[in-house]
């Protein structure tokens, strides 16, 4: 799957209202298959790409809240924590 067809899949699903089960695994199979491309370069192997994902979805949290903060903000708890990892409270 190409970025752009990421992006455009991700925008969808998040206007979905997903459960946050359904949300959580779908940020996990994010991470997972970012972790999975290897790159290589002039005949050698690049450091392994990582991914932090903050999630956010209402419910549980209220439809008042700010969801994208919210997330931005478990983004940065996950990356101070040691980075590759979904984070969602």
């Amino acid at each position: 799957m190409s970025v752009e067809a990421a992006h455009a899949f991700i925008s969808r699903w998040s206007q979905a209202s997903p459960s946050e089960h359904a949300a959580l695994t779908l940020a996990q199979q994010i991470r997972d298959r970012v972790t999975a491309i290897l790159i290589e370069h002039g005949g050698s192997s690049l450091p392994r790409v990582t991914a932090t994902i903050g999630v956010a979805t209402s419910p549980p949290e209220s439809r008042s809240a700010d969801l994208e903060s919210l997330a931005e903000s478990r983004n940065r708890q996950g990356k101070a924590a040691g980075k590759n990892r979904v984070i969602s409270e």
